[in-house]
């Protein structure tokens, strides 16, 4: 019985260790996505740049440029550079 309560404490203790770092982690992550203007509020819109490099056949400068300004990931710059590229071609066909 003793056991089982020392144990307990010393888990209860770890926990709470482990929520103080994780609460500083989370302050630390936020300053640096400040710092480099990323966040969850950043737009994931392309801009008119991004839509001419991928209309024009540049996937890789789009997607690199699409990444900057959005802070998408390369599967998201992916997927944009091919959602654009196809609306391109539906346009030119009609």
């Amino acid at each position: 019985m003793q056991f089982e309560t020392f144990a307990l404490v010393a888990i209860a203790l770890l926990l709470v260790e482990l929520l103080r770092r994780l609460a500083s982690l989370e302050v630390n992550v936020k300053q640096l996505l400040a710092m480099q203007g990323a966040g969850p509020n950043r737009s994931l819109e392309p801009s008119e740049e991004v839509l001419k490099l991928a209309r024009a056949g540049q996937d890789i400068d789009a997607m690199r440029l699409y990444r900057q300004e959005s802070g998408a990931d390369v599967k998201q710059a992916m997927k944009l550079v091919d959602d654009v590229r196809s609306a391109s071609a539906k346009t030119d066909k009609t």
